[in-house]
């Protein structure tokens, strides 16, 4: 089936330099699909590891024990891209509060 654009309301079969162009378009947005998947594990990661920065603090109140959950917690989330080979396998895991990501919950 031959693709076409819309010029002027007028339907156009595209041209073979046009279908090429498109084609490329096509490929390289593809290409990017698993970085642009890595990214976004990053960036909850990333947030995560923000919304427990207060943990790591030297005068906060937690005892040894939550002190060593969270410093656990931390590193496996530090360690996320590491321990898994494709983005759609993250497993994502509760705080030692026990919250867990929106993206657990999907």
């Amino acid at each position: 089936m031959a693709r076409t654009r819309m010029e002027n309301g007028v339907e156009i079969e595209l041209t073979a330099a046009e279908e090429a162009a498109r084609d490329a378009e096509e490929e390289a947005w593809l290409a990017g699909t698993l970085s642009r998947a890595w990214k976004k594990v990053r960036d909850i990661r990333d947030d995560l590891l923000a919304l427990s920065d207060w943990t790591q603090l030297l005068d906060v109140p937690l005892k040894t024990t939550e002190l060593g959950k969270w410093k656990a917690y931390r590193q496996k989330l530090r360690n996320l891209p590491q321990d898994f080979t494709d983005p759609k396998d993250v497993v994502w895991f509760a705080s030692p509060s026990g919250h867990l990501p929106p993206e657990a919950k999907e």
